[in-house]
């Protein structure tokens, strides 16, 4: 057995899985943790579904899509089960030919296969938690099998080696879960800030979609109905100034609704919908956004789209909450507002471009300061997977 305490300076090799099809926040994520933990010289060794995925950042996979939209709810879970048991022996026989030191898996509905896996060869696993998604698909998705979801969503968390949260409002509700507090970490989103560091203001892309001379609002990512992204349109034909616009970057089930609203209101030359875009273009288009805003989160998320936006230099608005309050400070690096003030917070943005400048500068700054990067990230988990894998023997 390793020494605890020198064990976690020596690379690790890490097997690395996943259920993930969908190419929007989610897949940033994912890749960006592999890239930092090799950059760091760990051995990855991933295990990704062999299914076709969505091809632009902010796209949902087609397969999933067109899965869901042919199968009843009760059938379409009852594939998610059977996934996942089909997945087994592929999850055993990479951890007998890659060796790994520990396993990394992101947590997802009825992927209980890779738990399984874990304890049966003696493997210590990282469970990263974004969500606790049988109450969020009973909420936003509809779900037949809640009761059996929520019953094997607790078993995966109470067997884990170590539970990554992405929030500490998240970690508070896995604790009710009966989860001891020492098995929990709590290890938010972050960004590539060099990634954004040379993109800024492109007048042609101002251009080619017609926000030339205009005060820009903008969203990038992928487009929800939690999102409240309706409410950027009522601000723009209640109280938006003549001068500002508004642009949306991605995909998602809430575009078409925008889309049909702004339509119906004849504002179509100030409401710009994208689409989905290449990761490496997403940086072009939040360049020219004057004002990033996430009109509505959910209670426990950790937001992609505002560690983008911080790394942009954007200036934010979003709702001030607690798990928003965990990255942001109201007043400092982004403008938090409370509820029924959205419209407010943005026009306070769009008629004072020194305050805009003075946030987007804080925000970015904020990152540096607290570490808020996939790297920094990568490092506490290899550091957190080490420790465990001493503690195991492997």
């Amino acid at each position: 057995m390793t020494d605890a305490i020198g064990f976690e300076h020596y690379p690790i090799r890490i097997l690395y899985y996943h259920s993930t099809l969908s190419k929007d926040g989610q897949s940033i994520h994912i890749s960006s943790i592999i890239e930092s933990l090799r950059s760091l010289g760990h051995s990855v060794h991933v295990l990704a579904p062999i299914v076709p995925s969505g091809q632009g950042i902010g796209s949902d996979s087609s397969f999933k899509s067109i899965l869901q939209r042919l199968l009843p709810s009760t059938l379409y879970e009852i594939a998610e089960i059977a996934y996942s048991i089909i997945e087994f022996p592929r999850i055993i026989a990479a951890s007998y030919i890659f060796k790994p030191n520990i396993i990394y898996a992101r947590y997802n509905l009825f992927s209980f296969s890779v738990v399984v896996a874990a304890r049966m060869r003696g493997i210590p696993i990282l469970l990263e938690v974004n969500a606790p998604l049988a109450d969020e698909r009973s909420l936003y998705g509809g779900m037949r099998l809640h009761s059996l979801a929520r019953f094997v969503e607790a078993w995966q968390w109470r067997s884990a080696t170590k539970i990554l949260a992405v929030s500490h409002v998240l970690a508070d509700r896995i604790l009710t879960f009966g989860i001891p507090r020492d098995a929990l970490e709590v290890i938010p989103n972050g960004v590539d800030p060099e990634s954004f560091a040379a993109h800024n203001d492109d007048y042609t892309i101002r251009d080619s979609i017609g926000l030339n001379e205009r005060v820009i609002v903008g969203f990038v990512g992928f487009m929800r109905d939690w999102h409240g992204l309706g409410e950027l349109i009522e601000w723009l034909l209640s109280e938006a100034p003549a001068h500002a616009a508004l642009l949306f970057v991605g995909e998602g089930p809430a575009r078409s609704g925008l889309e049909k609203k702004a339509h119906a209101m004849n504002i179509r030359h100030r409401v710009k919908i994208v689409g989905a875009v290449p990761h490496e273009d997403i940086y072009k288009y939040l360049g020219i956004i004057d004002i990033a805003v996430l009109p509505m989160a959910v209670d426990y998320a950790s937001p992609l789209k505002i560690f983008e936006y911080m790394a942009a230099r954007k200036a934010i608005v979003a709702p001030k909450q607690p798990n928003i309050e965990e990255i942001l400070t109201d007043g400092s690096d982004a403008i938090l507002f409370e509820r029924d003030c959205l419209f407010s917070a943005i026009n306070r943005l769009v008629n004072d471009e020194e305050l805009r400048n003075i946030l987007g500068s804080r925000a970015q700054q904020t990152i540096i300061a607290r570490r808020l990067t996939w790297k920094e990230n990568a490092k506490r988990i290899a550091h957190i997977g080490s420790l465990a894998a001493s503690s195991h023997g492997a």
